[in-house]
């Protein structure tokens, strides 16, 4: 995509993709907790959001 160009992406995130494997009870959990997205052509992308996962 040319630089100053702009797209609109659409995430389709369902509660699955929000957890993570825990060796402590061996089990798949999902915490509430801000998920930092960022947006960019390199590590110093300043384009941000903020995800909210909740129970």
């Amino acid at each position: 995509m040319p630089a100053g160009q702009s797209v609109q992406v659409t995430l389709q995130l369902t509660a699955q993709h929000m957890t993570y494997w825990t060796d402590v009870t061996r089990s798949w959990i999902q915490d509430e907790t801000l998920i930092d997205v960022f947006v960019g052509g390199s590590s110093e992308a300043t384009l941000a959001t903020t995800l909210t996962v909740a129970d």
